[in-house]
């Protein structure tokens, strides 16, 4: 054993002591390095062998702190991991039960209002398919068979037959079409696409009565023109109000019940204008008709939209006219 020299000795910095009770204590020498040290006296502070040993007892630590956890404890922690993964699939499978009972809500009420179309095509199409019949085939024997031509050789029953019958045929399309369209107001359908295009031809038809330009020519033939409100007075006065099975609704009143209203000022003002344009038509040696060709031509495309597969009306009565 050598002493150090007067170099080494001042070149050795000792770590501080600190005194408790009897012992002294280096705090920068933990209990695992005096153990080292008491083991390995002879190899130098900081070494690999040392660093090693150290890092070792520090995974025996970490591995026995775990080995030692209390069972309680470790259950505890897997209840409790348990509990959140359950909340979050409870929480997960509420938002997919709350989607799917929204869309199947959707689905049921899309259904039920096709179902509510489905029977107010069913309660209304055969009326308003047979109006609209006989509406454009009054028209076509108008202008293609000149019924009303040499009205003066007729007798005046006959006469006055296709005067108000025709006037009838008119005013109960626009009966039919009222009643049609308050029904569709009150089931409130307007979003469904059999609606819309049901709806798309009626106004076709209305917008034919009404315009007063078409193709670009104004002043467009006057004679059936009659405005929109026009056309609605007209389908009010004809409804009747009726009750089945305690369902109030409406129908048209029927030819007789017409013929008799007629006598009444009030209810007959309304068919001035169709009256004016029959007996101007009845003294035309030649009537174009442009009008009457439209309105026919779009009363056919209601027909064949109602009666698609020409189940209640043969092809051979639906011929367009030509002009």
């Amino acid at each position: 054993y050598r002493s150090p020299t007067s170099d080494e000795t001042s070149a050795i910095t000792p770590d501080p002591i600190v005194e408790v009770g009897d012992l002294c204590v280096n705090p920068k020498i933990s209990h695992l390095d005096l153990v080292i040290n008491s083991v390995m006296p002879m190899e130098p502070p900081g070494s690999k062998v040392k660093q090693d040993c150290l890092h070792g007892f520090d995974h025996a630590n970490h591995i026995a702190s775990l080995v030692a956890m209390k069972p309680e404890v470790v259950t505890a922690m897997i209840a409790a991991l348990i509990a959140v993964i359950s909340a979050i699939i409870s929480i997960y499978g509420q938002i997919r039960v709350t989607r799917f009972a929204d869309r199947l809500a959707k689905q049921r009420e899309a259904e039920s209002r096709e179902a509510q179309t489905a029977a107010l095509m069913a309660k209304y199409r055969d009326p308003l398919l047979r109006s609209a019949i006989d509406l454009q085939s009054r028209l076509f024997n108008i202008h293609q068979n000149r019924v009303l031509q040499n009205f003066d050789q007729r007798r005046l029953s006959e006469q006055d037959y296709l005067i108000i019958n025709t006037l009838y045929v008119f005013a109960e399309y626009f009966g039919w079409v009222e009643i049609l369209r308050r029904e569709i107001q009150f089931l409130d359908l307007g979003d469904l696409e059999l609606n819309r295009h049901l709806s798309e031809l009626i106004v076709n038809i209305t917008k034919g009565f009404s315009t007063g330009r078409f193709n670009d020519k104004r002043n467009f033939d006057p004679v059936f023109q009659l405005l929109n409100g026009e056309q609605r007075a007209i389908g009010e006065i004809m409804m009747t109000p009726r009750s089945i099975d305690q369902t109030v609704g409406y129908e048209c009143i029927g030819y007789a019940a017409f013929v008799q209203k007629m006598s009444d000022s009030e209810f007959a003002r309304w068919f001035a204008a169709l009256t004016e344009d029959l007996d101007l038509i009845t003294k035309t040696s030649k009537f174009d008709g442009d009008r009457l060709v439209l309105i026919h031509g779009r009363l056919i495309d209601l027909i064949d939209f109602l009666d698609p597969r020409c189940m209640r009306v043969a092809l051979k009565y639906r011929t367009r006219i030509e002009q």
